[in-house]
Formats: C-alpha cells, sequence, structure tokens
C-alpha cells in the first residue's frame, strides 16, 4: 500500500507542465543548467497556475513554492515529476539536487502510480535507488503502481540484480509484498538468475529466514516455476557449475571419459535419427522422383540402425554418470546389457560374417567384389549407389556396435583405475 505522505498528481485546467527547456536538461543530466535554472526563478509563484499547484503533498506542511523549486513542481503528461525522469535516465547528482530542493518529490507518483524509485528500478540505475532512498521516509519504499507492484518487483522483472540487492539491504519486507495478481518477487526472480533468487533468500539482518513469498499466480509458487524449467531446459548428467563458481554454465562431469563419450553417442542418436526421419519423408513423397525415393528409403534403412545403436550407448553412458562409483556393480550391469542390445538388435549385419560371404566374394572377385563395383560407374550417384548396397556396406555397419561395446569397456576400466578420469 503507499504510504500516508506520499505525494498524488492532481490533473486540472490549471496543472503546472514542466517546460521543454527544463526536460531537456533533466533529460541531458547537465546539473550545471539545472541549478541556473533554478536560480533563476527569483523564488516566485509560478503564474501559469493561478496560485495552484500541479502536485499536491499530503501529510506534509511542505509550501508549494519554495525558492528555488517552484519550477521542478510541474509534470510530464504522464504525471511524471523532473524526479521521475532524472530515475528513468539515471543522472544520481541530478536526483540529489532535486531531492535536497523538493524532498516531497521522492514520494510522488504518477498516472501509473510510479515513484521516482520504480522508474529507477526499472531502468536498473542502483545510485540513483540509493538517492531516492536515503531522502524517502520507511514506508514510501513499499509503495505500490497500478499493477501493485513495488520497486522490488520492476527490479526483478527487468533483470537488475545490483537494485534488488540493494533495495532486500534497505527493507526485505518487500519481499514478501506480491502483486494484484499474486506474483511474488521469487516467483518472477525463478526465471532470470541463481543470483536474484539468493539476493532475495539472503537471511535477515537478525540471523532469521528471509521474509521472501514464494506466491504466484493461480495456486503456483516459485519452486513450480523452478521443477519446469529444470524439466523444459537441456540437462545433462550430474548438472551445471553454479553461476558464482568459475567455470559458471559448463558441466560439472565434462572431464570424465564417459561424459565426453556420452556427448559423442548422443549426437550421433540424434543426427543420424533426424536425418533418417528426413530421407523416410522424401522417401514417400509422391513429388520425388521413383529412383530418388529408392534412394532415399535406403539410405534411411542404414541410418536407423545407426540411430538405435547410439541411442543405447547414450542411455548406458547416462546411467554410469548418474550411478557413478558407489555403484559399480550395477554399472558393470546395464553395460553387459547395453552392449548385448547393441550387438544383436540388428542381427542381419552379421549375416555376412557368419556365413563367411566377405571371404567368398573376396576370392572370387577381390575388392571390386566387396565394394559391388565391376564396371566404371557412369555417374557420382551411381557410385554411391552401388558402394552402398555392397558387401562392404554390411562389414561397416559392424563398425559402430563394436565401436560402441569398446567404449563400455574402457569406462568401465577407467573408473576402475582412475575413478576421477
Amino acid at each position: 500500500m503507499a504510504a500516508a505522505s506520499a505525494a498524488t498528481v492532481e490533473f486540472g485546467p490549471q496543472i503546472l507542465w514542466l517546460d521543454k527547456e527544463l526536460l531537456q536538461v533533466l533529460a541531458a543530466g547537465n546539473k550545471v543548467l539545472l541549478e541556473e535554472l533554478l536560480r533563476g526563478e527569483g523564488g516566485t509563484h509560478p503564474a501559469r497556475t493561478n496560485g495552484q499547484v500541479a502536485i499536491s503533498f499530503h501529510g506534509t506542511s511542505e509550501p508549494a513554492a519554495r525558492r528555488g523549486t517552484s519550477r521542478l513542481l510541474g509534470v510530464t503528461s504522464n504525471g511524471s515529476t523532473a524526479l521521475h525522469v532524472v530515475a528513468s535516465h539515471g543522472h544520481a547528482e541530478l536526483a540529489a539536487l532535486i531531492c535536497e530542493r523538493a524532498p516531497s518529490l521522492a514520494a510522488t507518483r504518477n498516472r501509473s502510480l510510479d515513484t521516482p524509485l520504480h522508474c529507477a528500478s526499472k531502468a536498473g540505475h542502483r545510485d540513483v535507488a540509493a538517492c531516492l532512498l536515503r531522502v524517502m521516509d520507511q514506508a514510501t519504499p513499499r509503495s505500490r503502481n497500478l499493477t501493485g507492484a513495488t520497486a522490488l518487483h520492476e527490479a526483478v522483472r527487468h533483470g537488475h540484480v545490483e537494485v534488488v540487492d540493494l533495495l532486500m539491504t534497505t527493507d526485505p519486507w518487500l519481499a514478501s509484498v506480491t502483486t494484484n495478481g499474486g506474483v511474488s518477487p521469487l516467483y518472477m526472480a525463478v526465471s532470470h538468475s541463481v543470483q536474484m533468487v539468493q539476493a532475495l533468500l539472503r537471511p535477515s539482518q537478525d540471523g532469521g529466514p528471509s521474509p521472501a513469498s514464494a506466491a504466484g499466480p493461480e495456486g503456483c509458487t516459485a519452486l513450480h516455476v523452478a521443477a519446469i524449467k529444470r524439466t523444459n531446459a537441456f540437462t545433462v548428467p550430474g548438472g551445471f557449475i553454479a553461476d558464482d563458481r568459475p567455470h559458471a554454465g559448463t558441466a560439472i562431469l565434462a572431464s570424465r571419459f564417459a561424459f565426453r563419450a556420452f556427448v559423442v553417442t548422443d549426437t550421433m542418436a540424434f543426427l543420424c535419427s533426424i536425418v533418417a526421419t528426413s530421407f523416410l519423408i522424401y522417401g514417400s513423397a509422391k513429388e520425388i522422383p521413383r529412383g530418388h525415393r529408392w534412394w532415399y528409403s535406403l539410405l534411411a534403412s542404414g541410418l536407423v540402425p545407426w540411430g538405435a545403436q547410439f541411442l543405447i550407448g547414450t542411455f548406458a553412458l547416462g546411467f554410469h554418470l548418474v550411478l557413478g562409483s558407489a555403484n559399480r556393480g550395477l554399472v558393470i550391469f546395464v553395460y553387459m546389457v547395453s552392449s548385448a542390445a547393441v550387438l544383436f538388435c540388428f542381427p542381419g549385419i552379421w549375416g555376412p560374417f557368419c556365413l563367411g560371404l566377405w571371404k567368398t566374394i573376396w576370392r572370387r572377385a577381390g575388392w571390386r567384389g566387396l565394394i559391388n563395383i565391376h564396371d566404371r560407374p557412369s555417374s557420382l550417384l551411381e557410385f554411391l549407389e552401388s558402394l552402398f548396397t555392397g558387401p562392404l556396406m554390411d562389414i561397416r555397419r559392424t563398425l559402430f556396435p563394436v565401436l560402441i561395446s569398446v567404449t563400455f569397456v574402457v569406462a568401465i576400466a577407467l573408473d576402475i583405475v582412475m575413478p576421477r578420469q
């Protein structure tokens, strides 16, 4: 709620507006020119108001036209005062000068019920916010605008951690205030950064828990947002290094062999699956020539087994990273079962080896028979078609299953010999 002594803007036919010259000086941040403009007033009442001023300070005894301050009492079209303007632009020296000449402006609110502190918090100007807090009474920082937001809400919404830290140091109670929609600063902060959440959850000066509320709209809390964010974000086994530590944001287990193997198999599984899916789509499109459709289908049939094998490898390596050395027996079991799946889920690739066909072909036709090229190909497409349909392709299909199984053996061996590698 707004403080009892807060000022409000009264609009009417006799309102005093901030003149263009003063607005330019305020926006530019020229302290010397501002002092000259204020000295030139001579302490007279502004004639345009017919004895009335644009701003009414409830609960204060400050005269409407103190010497050198009457020009500051004008407002813009949205009800913002000179102090609102300099707070938005971040001119700390001008803010200090205006607060000295007309301290009641620090509590004035515009049409949106924003105080100058709201403006400084939105723009992230910590020095201006600190200046305003020095002249405000205890209740003014708790003023709420039309949406029910305090200056702390605005600082969190716009991601200004330094301002959040300042406001929490000055008045931790702000963290317990919710907007008209029931949104707390902590609920907003979860979507920004760890530093923002830490600033809001910092213990109070007496050592007690933070007064921060976790409330959100429709019964949701900040914990709900954190859980949803964690689920939707890209996650890796072991998690990430905290934002306040060296190498923030990188994977904790990035130096482990098992983690690097996990990244490789995960990448290969993803790419093989995506490319195979694209080829299957083109292979079934009637607009594509029949010869090309056969070619796309052939490539897809070769990529699908690879994608499945790499997916199994990703599954096993991910379990290794999650279970760790404390569950080495369980990790070995996962690797054994996964190796069997990788090696035997597509038994057709072992047919030529089991029957010894590649030896027969080598004896009869040599290397040309293995790659299925007996005559000189007329085009690159014909060469690739012969290469991928020849016996040598069956031999190549065994490469990745064997390589994945060897990776499992190396990973568990390194885990035993060098647990941290």
